[in-house]
């Protein structure tokens, strides 16, 4: 095979990087860099297709698991404890503590609400009576709302923009 133009392996090369080559140009490029003709510009990229072509021939031997197994410790010593019963240990406390918290929050909870909860009127016509009056401001205050909320949109309405003409 003939020695290409160092120009021509600069352009391979960039197609290379950029992963557009084909087959057969990644072929020349190795056969280039195998050659021993290699251009003191592209030195630099020798060691890539050098250990491209050495990779694939790379083997394990046969006693390479024995000579492992040889480094790793025997057996762990001491004791073990597996993360299952640490994780249920610390999600009972949890639990322990969750529940203690909400018995206490619940009896001051319960005061409040005994307070909030106490008749404030003893006769039930004038509890009757206080109930109609605070009713009575709410729907006033509704009615300003409509009120108001009608004459907002009167200038959008006569825009005309939400006709479906």
């Amino acid at each position: 095979m003939s020695v290409e133009p160092p120009a021509q392996i600069s352009r391979l090369l960039e197609k290379y990087f950029s992963a557009e080559t084909s087959v057969e140009e990644e072929r020349r490029l190795t056969a280039y860099f195998r050659s021993g003709e290699v251009a003191d510009e592209h030195l630099e990229w020798r060691s890539l297709f050098d250990w491209k072509e050495s990779g694939s021939a790379l083997s394990l031997s046969p006693d390479f698991e024995n000579r492992v197994m040889q480094r790793l410790p025997a057996e762990a010593t001491g004791r073990v404890i597996p993360l299952r019963r640490i994780l249920a240990y610390a999600a009972a406390v949890l639990l322990i503590v969750t529940a203690g918290w909400w018995l206490l929050n619940r009896e001051h909870m319960s005061s409040r609400e005994e307070s909030l909860m106490a008749d404030t009127w003893d006769d039930p016509e004038e509890a009757y009576q206080q109930f109609v009056a605070a009713l009575s401001l709410v729907s006033g205050a509704m009615d300003q709302g409509q009120t108001l909320t009608v004459e907002s949109v009167a200038p959008a309405q006569e825009l005309d923009i939400f006709s479906t003409q």
